[in-house]
């Protein structure tokens, strides 16, 4: 151990300095540990004289102020952007439009019978104490597609229990039902669709065209590629008569096809 290794050691002991108080007898004595040797090359580093720069390093260092300079006065509008950044700030912008843009809520109850040859939708209103069942029996038995007893209709409500506020939308209803048609015609397919109603109608067609402008009249949906025949719902005939012969009309022009 040579001094400055002791001093240290004392050091990290917390010992600022070490004095014995005692010899002891017979002890040898004390003696103060020699400094290391400096090296040779530090001591040649430390008198050696800072180099000049060269001329071709005095060149670069200049090109690189150059260089640097340059892009730090450039104005900002001249520097292109990064499209990463600039698709980044495209798409928080038609975040931020379509987080502000009312959606409109679905709500509605529909009526279905599944047939033979027809798969029948109707807009209702629960609680209404209409005939609708006698009217559609009717209307199928004159058409010759009820061969049998109109069975009980299936209901199916929008929106479904304990779904989220965002997730009640149009959109979201029209893949819902679509989902339950496909369903049911890949086990039983039908050659007609009957939609009764402006709810029913919209919860199937995605054009974004307005149920009156459609109404007695066939239209083709999307993803369906059966025809589909959209009409007032079971409950507006009955309040409204007038309509019944329109609704004739279209129903037997459809037997034709």
């Amino acid at each position: 151990m040579n001094e400055r290794q002791r001093m240290q050691y004392m050091e990290a002991m917390g010992i600022d300095m070490f004095v014995p108080r005692y010899i002891l007898p017979n002890s040898l004595p004390v003696q103060q540990c020699a400094l290391p040797a400096e090296p040779a090359f530090e001591q040649a580093r430390i008198e050696e004289p800072i180099a000049q720069p060269s001329a071709f390093d005095q060149s670069e260092s200049s090109v690189v102020e150059q260089f640097v300079k340059i892009n730090l006065d450039e104005p900002e509008s001249k520097k292109p952007v990064e499209p990463v950044q600039s698709i980044q700030k495209l798409i928080d912008n038609v975040k931020a439009v379509v987080s502000d843009t009312p959606v409109e809520k679905a709500v509605f109850t529909l009526n279905i019978w599944h047939l033979e040859n027809v798969f029948v939708l109707d807009s209702c209103q629960p609680g209404e104490a209409l005939p609708t069942e006698r009217l559609i029996t009717n209307i199928l038995i004159q058409l010759n597609l009820l061969p049998v007893r109109l069975p009980r209709a299936e209901m199916l409500t929008w929106p479904i229990v304990n779904s989220r506020p965002q997730d009640q939308s149009w959109e979201d209803a029209r893949q819902m039902v679509s989902a339950f048609i496909d369903s049911r015609l890949e086990t039983k397919p039908v050659e007609k669709l009957f939609l009764f109603g402006e709810e029913a109608f919209r919860a199937l067609d995605s054009s974004g065209k307005k149920f009156d402008e459609q109404k007695f009249t066939q239209v083709s949906l999307e993803g369906q590629p059966i025809p589909a025949y959209v009409l007032p719902s079971l409950a507006d005939l009955l309040r409204n008569p007038v309509q019944k012969k329109s609704v004739w009309q279209l129903l037997h022009s459809c037997l034709k096809v």
